[in-house]
């Protein structure tokens, strides 16, 4: 079939070479026979292999456009997911931060009013805050020892 495509294509070339120098029909149809044949041979194969590519090319594309489309759907799917981790992280260091916070300062409020009978919020975290909480309990014992001494001072 390749070797017959070969030979039609090298015929179609030669007849089409020798139309445009000028050569006549029945000049043409001596050397080559039904000229109709050989060149309607030629095109539909042209045609042919120009539709088959065209139909690879097409299948091709739209194989590549559901990769690209599945790639943007997977890729804005995991954005979603990190940026809701990324908020339910962010509250909850928030949260964690800002509550014994606002314990430690009402605390603090009501030792400064002189309540010594505030309890201190404990915290088991070794960070920055859990220091805080402990340095909020030793003064408050250092202030209860303090006005225990002037109390007993005055009597």
């Amino acid at each position: 079939m390749a070797q017959e495509v070969e030979e039609l294509i090298s015929m179609g070339k030669e007849i089409f070479l020798l139309k445009d120098s000028g050569v006549s029909e029945q000049v043409l149809e001596q050397k080559f026979g039904q000229l109709d044949d050989p060149l309607d041979a030629f095109t539909e194969e042209l045609n042919n292999e120009e539709l088959l590519i065209s139909q690879y090319a097409e299948s091709s594309l739209m194989v590549v456009k559901d990769d690209i489309q599945l790639t943007l759907n997977v890729t804005a799917a995991l954005a979603s997911v990190v940026a809701e981790i990324a908020t339910g992280t962010g509250i909850y260091n928030t949260y964690s931060i800002s509550k014994p916070i606002s314990k430690l300062r009402n605390a603090a409020r009501e030792i400064g009013s002189g309540n010594f009978d505030v309890e201190i919020p404990a915290t088991k975290s070794a960070d920055e805050i859990g220091e805080l909480s402990a340095q909020f309990r030793k003064m408050k014992e250092d202030l209860m020892h303090k006005e225990e001494m002037q109390t007993s001072l005055s009597a």
